[in-house]
């Protein structure tokens, strides 16, 4: 998980110019990618859960992350974020906290 790796310029032909992309070229199978910067303390439970899916459980990377989004939206209790106009709360299930993660390639 690296923030924003699933964004980046269009290029003409090409699609998106990513940090993804680049992993995907050196060959990896599949990247699981953020959409946009996600809270530190969420991704990594996101990622941790994920792993445990693919590890232990025996997931393909998509069901891995299927499932380590449900996990994440379940949680319970309130995230505090650093808003424009100072910190705010949301609920720890909140899709701001789990939602930002793709799967991009043909091995998920």
């Amino acid at each position: 998980s690296a923030g924003a790796a699933a964004r980046g310029p269009l290029v003409a032909g090409e699609g998106r110019d990513t940090l993804a992309r680049a992993f995907l070229f050196a060959g990896a199978r599949c990247v699981v990618a953020g959409l946009w910067p996600a809270e530190d303390a969420a991704a990594a439970r996101c990622m941790a859960s994920f792993y445990r899916g693919m590890l232990q459980k025996g997931l393909t990377s998509g069901q891995a992350l299927r499932e380590a989004r449900l996990v994440q939206r379940r949680a319970t209790g309130t995230v505090r974020l650093r808003g424009r106009a100072g910190p705010i709360e949301i609920e720890a299930g909140h899709p701001f906290l789990w939602a930002p993660f793709i799967c991009i390639g043909p091995g998920w």
